[in-house]
Parts: C-alpha cells; sequence; structure tokens
C-alpha cells in the first residue's frame, strides 16, 4: 500500500508541473470548499439544475462500467452539492471508494473545482485513468487505454488532446 501511496503522489506532483500552463493569467484560485455567495445569487438556475453530463458524473456515465467496477481514491477535492461532505470523508482520509458508490455521490455533486480521482480495476497495482478536476474549468485526464481515450473524446465535444503524460498514459483534456 505504501508504494502505491508513494506511487500517486509522484504522479500528482508531476501532473501539477504539466497543468501548471493553464494558470497562467489566470488568477489565484483559494479552496474554500463553499460555494461563493456570489456564485449563488449570479446564477440560481445552475445550483438548482446543474448540468451534470460535464462534470465528475457524466465523465463516470461515459467511462461506462469499467468505472463502475473500479475502486477510486481521491485527493485535494472541492466540490458543491448536497453530498459534498461524503464525497470528503472519503477524499480527506484517502479511503477507497467503490465505483458504484463514487456515481451515486456524484449524482448530487453540482460541480466538482479541483480534485484528483484515480480508478483501479481489480487486483491491479496501477491506475487505469487518473482524472484532475481543473479550477471548475474542466478535466485532464490521463487514461493508459486508448479506447477510453476516444469514447470520452466521442462524448465530450470541448476535448483536446495534452502532449506530455508518460507513456503507457495518454492524456486529455475535457473543457466545461
Amino acid at each position: 500500500m505504501f508504494l502505491l501511496l508513494y506511487q500517486i503522489a509522484n504522479a500528482i506532483e508531476d501532473l501539477e508541473r504539466k497543468l501548471s500552463q493553464w494558470n497562467v493569467g489566470k488568477p489565484d484560485s483559494a479552496s474554500s470548499r463553499a460555494v461563493p455567495e456570489a456564485k449563488q445569487k449570479a446564477n440560481p438556475a445552475q445550483s438548482e439544475k446543474p448540468n451534470q453530463d460535464l462534470d465528475l458524473y457524466g465523465l463516470m456515465i461515459a467511462l461506462g462500467e469499467r468505472a463502475l467496477n473500479s475502486t477510486w481514491f481521491g485527493s485535494g477535492v472541492d466540490c458543491y452539492g448536497e453530498r459534498a461532505e461524503e464525497l470528503y470523508t472519503f477524499t480527506d482520509q484517502n479511503k477507497p471508494i467503490d465505483g458504484r458508490d463514487l456515481l451515486d455521490i456524484t449524482s448530487s455533486i453540482h460541480q466538482t473545482i479541483q480534485g484528483d480521482f484515480q480508478a483501479f480495476d481489480p487486483g491491479a497495482t496501477s491506475h487505469w485513468i487518473l482524472i484532475r478536476a481543473w479550477d471548475g474549468s474542466g478535466f485532464y485526464i490521463e487514461t493508459n487505454d486508448p479506447k477510453i481515450k476516444e469514447q470520452l473524446k466521442t462524448h465530450f465535444q470541448a476535448s483536446e488532446d495534452v502532449e506530455g503524460a508518460y507513456p503507457p498514459y495518454e492524456g486529455l483534456f475535457i473543457g466545461i
């Protein structure tokens, strides 16, 4: 388990370096784990009926059965929705989350602002996908399954390939 946690920490560090390019020119975004008051007032319809297809829930649906049968680990999560605290319970304590449970929890999440999620097939020692919520503006994804990458590109029109992932992984950014 220590080796797995060490690999995850190294992967996250490398990923942060790669994604820092998207932060250039953006204001700092401090994690508050609360919906900013201005955002609540500015778009009340969004908090009442979010477009979940463009958030973690939609990604889980697009990934299909493999995502549901995987074990997920999350870290650094900042989101809002009715079940945000439940998601924090798993991610803050680095507890594994069954894919079906993650899908159920994310069905009540309105927006995932930041956080890393890695999925492992049963018995696997390395993840098959890493999803990083990026400043509430999209998701960076690395996967070692080219079919999954193409599946996501087909499902989400606002996607683009990202260079720099370490083989066998390939990178993709999905904007929301």
